[in-house]
């Protein structure tokens, strides 16, 4: 299926390494249907990493989403963004190498202000969001 050209809109869209995708997806089916998955959300976003493709990101978007749960953070690029230039992160932390660290910090700062992950997230992708449409005068000022 993953062949075919997907109908988005008006458009059709190909998918990227269609023959990929469709092992990773068949791997993460498999292991869904031969393990339960633990209970409490970072137990359950480590489990999910052991899915074939799924990275904590993607595993902690799941969680999140499914159990709107404030135990776990979606580590994006605009997190990391936010979080260096507010002097919370280390500007050398990568996803990939720092994600627990990266998490706990953003967590506590979440804590610091009073208000859940998901809502900080949110607030720092449309502050981001729209100083990246502001024109550029307005962005230096």
């Amino acid at each position: 299926m993953l062949l075919r050209p997907l109908p988005v809109g008006d458009a059709r869209r190909r998918y990227r390494f269609p023959e990929q995708r469709a092992a990773r997806l068949a791997g993460a089916l498999e292991f869904l249907r031969e393990r339960q998955p633990p209970q409490g959300a970072r137990e359950m976003r480590d489990w999910l990493t052991g899915a074939p493709g799924v990275g904590p990101k993607t595993a902690s978007w799941i969680v999140r989403n499914h159990l709107g749960s404030d135990d776990i953070a979606v580590l994006d690029v605009h997190i990391v963004r936010a979080g260096a230039a507010a002097g919370v992160f280390d500007a050398t932390w990568t996803p990939a190498n720092h994600y627990t660290i990266l998490e706990g910090m953003f967590l506590a700062w979440a804590a610091a202000g009073e208000v859940s992950a998901a809502d900080l997230d949110a607030v720092i992708w449309r502050e981001q969001a729209a100083a990246a449409r502001a024109p550029r005068h307005a962005r230096s000022a």
